[in-house]
């Protein structure tokens, strides 16, 4: 008896477990037939917007061949227009092949006109180089002929201030050669062999004092030319 109930225990266990797997395969499958559901509303949604889509396409289809039946009516048209205007067509394929010689020979031709003309441009900056090179000289001997100017303006007053003091040296000078002459002939006037003892004494109080500018360095040897030339007149003492 007691076996009999371990045995029922141990099933009721067993069926508890195969319980529980089935409760969590339950579960498990109603997620999953949520997510199905879900998908199969999503799809249905999809399908709804394919079928608009494709109703659209439909449309735009019909439209379209009803376009391209025009576009064939117009090409068959233009395809007669073009062979209409083949002969013009290769008329003006005659005209586009003379043009386009003449440009090859425009083209070349403004080649040369563009070598030329950077020859033209590369002389201008040349010259343009030698002219800003020459403006400078000019600009630096502009500078010196300044400099020389003020230099000749400061020289020509120095000459004229020199012409002034070489007029008052000469007038000066024509003043002492008066004196020297009135000298000389106060001199020989009073001066004998009899009166030479008594002047002898006192011949340094006979020197004249003679008017000369202040600081003239050309004259200063006439009086001293008189007073050798009264030392020369005295006699030779024994």
């Amino acid at each position: 008896m007691q076996g009999e109930i371990e045995r029922l225990k141990l099933e009721r266990t067993e069926r508890d477990k195969d319980r529980q797997t089935e409760i969590r395969e339950l579960r498990k499958f109603d997620t999953e037939l949520a997510v199905a559901r879900q998908e199969l509303k999503d799809a249905t949604k999809r399908i709804s917007s394919l079928q608009e889509q494709l109703t659209v396409s439909e449309s735009l289809k019909a439209k379209l061949e009803n376009q391209i039946d025009s576009q064939h009516y117009k090409c068959e048209k233009l395809e007669n227009t073009v062979h209409s205007v083949s002969q013009e067509v290769v008329k003006g394929n005659e005209i586009i092949q003379k043009m386009q010689s003449e440009m090859k020979e425009m083209k070349m031709r403004l080649k040369n006109r563009g070598m030329q003309l950077e020859k033209q441009k590369k002389t201008i900056k040349d010259n343009e180089e030698k002219a800003a090179a020459h403006s400078k000289q000019i600009s630096d001997l502009e500078g010196k002929l300044g400099d020389k100017k003020e230099i000749l303006e400061k020289s020509e007053a120095c000459r004229v201030e020199m012409e002034q003091q070489i007029e008052e040296y000469q007038k000066t000078l024509k003043s002492n050669e008066n004196v020297i002459a009135w000298l000389n002939k106060q001199i020989n006037d009073r001066i004998t062999p009899r009166s030479l003892p008594s002047l002898l004494p006192g011949r340094e109080n006979m020197r004249p004092e003679l008017s000369r500018p202040v600081g003239n360095p050309y004259r200063t040897t006439s009086a001293t030319n008189v007073r050798k030339d009264y030392h020369h007149m005295l006699p030779t003492q024994s």
